[in-house]
């Protein structure tokens, strides 16, 4: 039987399948995986976990730094908070002056103080008439009183507020309306 030609042809071919198989297993197919991979952009388990674990302290030392940030931000906010109900009582009382520091271009010197008395600012919406937009418009032109309004006439405030050209609006009234609340009788 082994001197058998047939016999000895399966031999061999089961010898070189097991060479073939041998070679192919441990040394052809781990470098033909390494290549494609590499060229696939695939990495080994070992350089993903690292790279993974870098991840990991990347995100946590962003997080960090955001919660730092966070903080310092809350905190400037609650300062800003408390010197703006500073800033707006002390314009509530228009007998007191404010206090306006003024810094100088070059830098080089203490920023000058100066005291500025705050303007009285009545509610121009009590006027019938005159809503929230029209009283923002008269005190940014500078009318901030029923005084100053009383005194005013029809064709300023009509340049103040440029209404649409379909309003028809009495300022006439309305000048009338601010001298009674101003304390002018006319």
């Amino acid at each position: 039987m082994i001197s058998d030609p047939w016999f000895m042809l399966l031999v061999g071919f089961l010898g070189g399948w097991l060479v073939q198989l041998f070679i192919d297993r441990f040394f052809l197919r781990p470098r033909l995986m390494r290549l494609l991979g590499e060229k696939a952009g695939f990495v080994d388990k070992d350089k993903l976990t690292v790279r993974v674990i870098d991840q990991q302290n990347l995100i946590a030392d962003l997080t960090s730094g955001a919660t730092l940030e966070r903080a310092r931000l809350e905190k400037q906010i609650a300062k800003l908070e408390i010197e703006l109900r500073i800033a707006q009582e002390k314009a509530a009382k228009a007998e007191q002056p404010v206090q306006v520091e003024l810094p100088f271009d070059d830098g080089s010197r203490e920023p000058a103080k100066v005291h500025v008395k705050a303007a009285k600012r009545d509610r121009l919406s009590r006027i019938k008439g005159i809503g929230p937009k029209y009283e923002s418009l008269l005190w940014q032109a500078g009318v901030r009183s029923f005084e100053q309004l009383s005194v005013t006439s029809a064709a300023e405030i009509e340049a103040i507020i440029q209404p649409e050209s379909w309003k028809k609006l009495d300022y006439d009234e309305w000048i009338r309306e601010a001298g009674v609340l101003g304390g002018k009788s006319s």
